[in-house]
């Protein structure tokens, strides 16, 4: 019995399906992954079994490509049910990351320089103090140095200022790392510039082990003169304490005379502990040699650290360290710069 028109019609939608499934992306990518490789091969093979005469093979053919349309109905799903379950992970984790990047990447009173700002704006001020860092930087020593250039914010003749080098896809800033010999493994590293009248700078690289505010500030103030407020420090006494690096040993009981004349004459009790300070410290110093300063501060280092410390306590320790600094050096060497 030959297919009336009807059937040749029919037919020709079934083959068209076939050649459909065997194109679709999707069932491509699944039949090579045997997800529903069964089923659809099947189904694709229905096409052939159609073209034949018998009207029982047709209906087999018909089942089968339903049937595959149908477990590729319920891959589509996965696909976008996974789709959905990726983004809802992506859009969490961005807002959880959110307030940190925010917070990273600001550092208020810092002010930010590039290649075409820099000379420009580091010549305008004697002192410039310049954090070199990644684009977006972020961590303790970030957040120490945010705080340290709000204390600077009052002090004149000073800049604090931030360069963010980005050494992949749009290159930023490289050729500034690049001119202080600045690498990426030493971010975040700090560089005092100072000017002088002829256009010149002379920079000095912040190498001290700790990376605290506390201990750029003791930095400034010894390459500086430039008063920065430190916890537990006095000026008058930290003048007296920069006097050890100008003469010989023999001449430092001439400075600890000093110290506890001027010690005598403070009145009120909470300066009167912190000058108390500066002269025990004078008077180790005498005896043991500058290396009572480094094995001092390394211990007391260790017991701010002790979690079960009070923080009264830690307070005090942290100021004990402050006028410890008042009596170091850091050994960095001065570089001239042509502008």
């Amino acid at each position: 019995m030959k297919p009336n028109g009807t059937e040749k019609q029919r037919g020709r939608k079934q083959d068209q399906t076939g050649d459909q499934n065997r194109n679709d992306p999707i069932t491509a990518a699944c039949l090579k992954k045997n997800i529903i490789g069964n089923v659809i091969g099947k189904a694709a093979q229905a096409s052939t079994i159609a073209k034949e005469k018998s009207p029982r093979k047709r209906k087999c053919s018909n089942f089968l490509q339903k049937k595959g349309k149908y477990h590729r109905d319920i891959y589509y799903s996965v696909l976008i049910r996974q789709s959905v379950v990726t983004m809802k992970s992506l859009v969490i984790a961005t807002l959880v990351s959110l307030p940190a990047l925010i917070k990273a990447h600001g550092c208020k009173g810092c002010v930010p320089l590039d290649i075409l700002s820099f000379d420009k704006v580091i010549k305008s001020f004697e002192y410039s103090l310049v954090k070199f860092d990644t684009s977006y930087p972020y961590g303790e020593k970030h957040e120490q140095y945010s705080v340290l250039a709000v204390d600077a914010s009052t002090v004149n003749n000073l800049l604090v200022a931030e360069v963010g080098i980005k050494d992949y896809g749009e290159l930023n800033n490289v050729e500034l790392g690049e001119r202080f010999d600045i690498k990426k493994d030493d971010y975040p590293a700090v560089v005092l510039f100072k000017r002088y009248e002829d256009g010149t700078l002379e920079h000095i690289r912040y190498r001290g082990e700790e990376f605290s505010s506390e201990a750029l500030k003791s930095f400034l103030r010894q390459h500086t003169g430039l008063v920065m407020a430190l916890s537990g420090c006095l000026e008058e006494f930290d003048k007296l304490a920069d006097q050890i690096f100008e003469v010989k040993e023999k001449q430092w009981p001439e400075i600890l005379t000093a110290m506890k004349a001027k010690a005598d004459s403070v009145t009120e009790p909470e300066n009167k502990k912190k000058a108390d300070m500066y002269v025990k410290i004078m008077n180790k110093m005498i005896v043991e040699g500058k290396v009572f300063i480094k094995n001092e501060m390394e211990r007391t280092k260790k017991m701010v650290e002790v979690s079960d410390v009070k923080e009264s306590q830690k307070k005090k320790l942290k100021e004990k360290l402050n006028v410890l600094r008042s009596f170091t050096r850091e050994a960095a060497p001065r570089i001239r710069d042509e502008l």
